[in-house]
């Protein structure tokens, strides 16, 4: 039996569960607090803790449960581009709702 005939497990079989047991307690950790932060009525910076705590459990999720880590260097990029083209829709929303309500503050409810 040649080295090229040995079977070889998949580097995700051996890999035990505790990375997902900490990653999970990890997004629940984040939660609560993104939760608590909304209890302590903290005005607008309650937004920017929920937002920074979203991109932390994104980047979690993305790592761990997605496997991006230990994909190649193609697969990461085009997950890249596709959470630039999402920030850069989003930077246009806000962008276009700022000027309007700075145009016309009236047609803010």
């Amino acid at each position: 039996m040649t080295t090229h005939d040995t079977p070889r497990a998949h580097p995700l079989a051996r890999a035990s569960g505790r990375r997902y047991v900490y990653a999970w307690l990890a997004l629940l950790g984040f939660t609560a607090l993104s939760f608590g932060a909304d209890q302590l009525r903290l005005g607008s910076l309650t937004t920017v803790v929920a937002l920074a705590v979203a991109l932390i459990k994104a980047g979690i999720v993305l790592v761990i449960f997605m496997h991006l880590g230990r994909e190649p260097f193609p697969i990461r990029f085009v997950a890249m581009l596709n959470i630039a083209w999402v920030a850069l829709l989003c930077l246009g929303i806000a962008a276009d709702t700022g000027l309007l309500t700075w145009v016309n503050p009236a047609t803010v409810p």
